[in-house]
């Protein structure tokens, strides 16, 4: 995630995982406790939802990407993705203003 990362590089935090990442820039309370929290969880419905369009384009042969087919999706899931989209841009708000 390229808000994590931005985040990581001012301020000289080391590890590549973005978990790692977010969870350190709030050890160090260099962002908001809250938006970093849900910035975790939401990287994990995101990631969740890739790696589960993944394995049904593999069953259908279809070459693998980061493309989620929206459509496809039942409201929970598109509820619970737009949920995680509001708090990655919460996240990238952060990094702006710090």
């Amino acid at each position: 995630m390229t808000a994590a990362r931005t985040l990581a590089l001012k301020h000289g935090i080391r590890p590549t995982s973005t978990v790692t990442r977010l969870t350190e820039l709030k050890t160090r309370s260099l962002a908001d406790a809250g938006v970093i929290d849900k910035a975790i969880a939401a990287f994990t419905v995101i990631v969740r939802t890739v790696l589960a369009q993944q394995v049904k384009d593999s069953d259908r042969g279809i070459g693998l990407s980061a493309r989620v087919d929206v459509v496809a999706m039942g409201a929970d899931e598109k509820e619970g993705l737009t949920k995680a989209m509001r708090a990655i841009n919460d996240l990238i708000k952060e990094t702006l203003q710090l």
